[in-house]
């Protein structure tokens, strides 16, 4: 009997990314409050993806290069999701 020795593994690890935060901290954001962020890549749902100190937020509605002020409504142990509130140019 074969077994399978293929893993899926983690981009950041097959790459050498660093997300910088550590899960076991509290989140450096905190609800409803707006932040000036810049899109660094695309999720794979499509929605930008930015960080703060490390810690990802997904931003739906934008691409990579855009720097928009958020509003963050929902907040997880290891990122969150915020909309955007205005598109700075």
């Amino acid at each position: 009997m074969k077994f399978n020795t293929n893993r899926v593994v983690p981009v950041w690890k097959k790459t050498g990314i660093s997300t910088g935060f550590n899960g076991d901290q509290a989140p450096p954001i905190e609800p409803d409050e707006t932040y000036e962020v810049k899109i660094e890549r695309l999720g794979w749902n499509g929605d930008g993806i930015a960080r703060i100190n490390g810690y990802v937020i997904f931003i739906p509605s934008t691409k990579v290069g855009d720097r928009v002020k958020v509003r963050v409504n929902d907040i997880k142990r290891n990122f969150a999701f915020a909309k955007v509130v205005k598109i700075i140019l």
